[in-house]
């Protein structure tokens, strides 16, 4: 009996342990959110989307079960039962990594990146192979994963004010009032008087056949982003307003009086109500990339691979971004300050410490390996493939005199050392700096200052890509 007792206690106990546990896991706020129409995977940390990963779903015929789930198991090189394929092979359908939410159904590397951004598969959710090693990463078991199926996305332009309404095709076939819904965001976004009913009852007439964008103008994306809706059409030419440009990238379009200046290069404008507005050939050329026009919708895609350096664009081509993005060497080069030695033809390139960063060809032409130079810069990087570009971040050299000392990145925020303007011996919460008071923010033991709390109190200079700092007391 007492045996009995015993063990019902320690069943009780484990169960009670296991749902800490869970309420443990729940208590990230993590949460793997999938829209199949859009097929598009966002992970969602504290409520907040903090990234987004394309994806592969169901087929009309074998759908993607939809749902609220949560991550039942993860596996490394998971074995392929239906066609006895062990794990690891490259001809796996699975890749490298699963993490199921359901049985028999899960999300998961594959064989066939091209399939990615489709509807391919047999209800499973593929993705490429970088992403779901970082998501296998970033996520735990337990995790929700919610798969909707919600074919109509409201979208704002870059500077958060205008609105569009975006309109993935019901491949489905689950959506029965496409067209109720559709009005009903009109009505929310305040776009029904704006765009006109004659417009707006022939785009919803495109429904069924394609994606259809409602806007009361043309629409310019990049890369499938919405940019703006400011957009001048001249002899067939289209012009992309300047200040939304400039504001996508953090850089700076210059005025002249024929042309606009961008990093040395000419662009063609034209200037209307006191508004610039950059030719559409141009920005293309000057990116390398390839436009897509659609008349019906009216809309402009420029689609290019970019990269951005401490959250300003870098000019330059961007190699294999799903699997080991390269980037243009020179244009890298000259950004970071990097040393470069030619030796029987052969191209070196090293940090200032002298560590060597790798290499390789492409297209015949030297590009700079994105992970070697991470790795020996100690950069950090961040590969968006749904949007298809980088993002590479160097914490800033602070000059200061005859010194240098590093600072801190802390969520876009920039921190420099305390000691560097006033010295410091005690664990002080503050200081005061031209009779202001200025907090400290201590990090193993260190402490520094936020950089924009004392713009105002001492001379800055920044150089071009924020990688250098130069600071002097006023």
């Amino acid at each position: 009996m007492k045996k009995k007792i015993v063990i019902m206690v320690l069943v009780i106990v484990l169960i009670l342990i296991n749902q800490v546990c869970l309420a443990m896991e729940y208590d990230t706020k993590d949460k793997i959110l999938v829209n199949i129409p859009f097929r598009k995977l966002s992970l969602i940390k504290d409520e907040k989307v903090v990234k987004e990963y394309p994806v592969a779903v169901g087929k009309a015929v074998s759908q993607t079960p939809l749902g609220e789930y949560r991550l039942i198991n993860k596996v490394v090189d998971p074995y392929y039962k239906k066609k006895n394929i062990p794990g690891g092979s490259v001809l796996n359908p699975l890749g490298s990594r699963w993490l199921g939410f359901k049985e028999h159904y899960g999300i998961h590397g594959n064989s066939n990146p091209k399939s990615i951004g489709t509807y391919a598969s047999g209800g499973c959710i593929r993705m490429f192979e970088r992403d779901v090693q970082e998501l296998y990463k970033t996520v735990n078991l337990n995790t929700p994963v919610v798969v909707e199926y919600n074919p109509i996305e409201i979208q704002r332009d870059t500077f958060g004010e205008n609105s569009i309404i975006v309109v993935e095709r019901d491949n489905y076939t689950k959506i029965n009032d496409i067209e109720s819904k559709i009005n009903n965001s009109l009505k929310k976004e305040n776009l029904e008087s704006t765009i006109g009913l004659e417009r707006i009852n022939f785009l919803n007439s495109l429904v069924d056949k394609q994606r259809v964008v409602f806007s009361n103008n043309w629409v310019f994306f990049i890369n499938g982003r919405y940019v703006s809706n400011d957009i001048i059409k001249d002899n067939n030419k289209f012009y992309i307003n300047k200040k939304a440009l400039s504001n996508f990238f953090s850089v700076n379009i210059y005025n002249k009086e024929q042309y606009s200046i961008f990093d040395g290069y000419r662009l063609s404008h034209k200037i209307i109500n006191n508004k610039s507005y950059i030719l559409l050939d141009d920005i293309t050329d000057l990116f390398k990339g390839s436009f897509k026009l659609d008349n019906l919708n009216q809309t402009i895609d420029l689609n290019f691979t970019y990269l951005l350096l401490n959250n300003k664009l870098l000019i330059g081509e961007i190699a294999d971004i799903t699997n080991e993005p390269k980037f243009s060497l020179f244009p890298m080069v000259k950004a970071l300050d990097l040393n470069v030695d030619l030796l029987n033809n052969k191209i070196s390139v090293n940090t200032k410490d002298n560590k060597s960063i790798v290499i390789k060809k492409y297209k015949g032409k030297p590009f700079i390996d994105l992970n070697s130079l991470k790795n020996k810069m100690g950069l950090s990087m961040n590969v968006f493939t749904y949007d298809k570009h980088i993002e590479l971040t160097k914490e800033p050299l602070v000059y200061y005199k005859d010194n240098i000392f590093e600072s801190k990145i802390i969520e876009d925020d920039i921190y420099i050392p305390s000691k560097i303007l006033v010295k410091n011996p005690y664990q002080n919460q503050f200081i005061y700096l031209n009779f202001e008071k200025v907090d400290i923010k201590y990090i193993n033991g260190e402490g520094y200052i936020k950089l924009k709390t004392i713009e105002n109190m001492v001379s800055i200079e920044k150089n071009e890509y924020l990688t250098k700092i130069f600071i002097d007391k006023k």
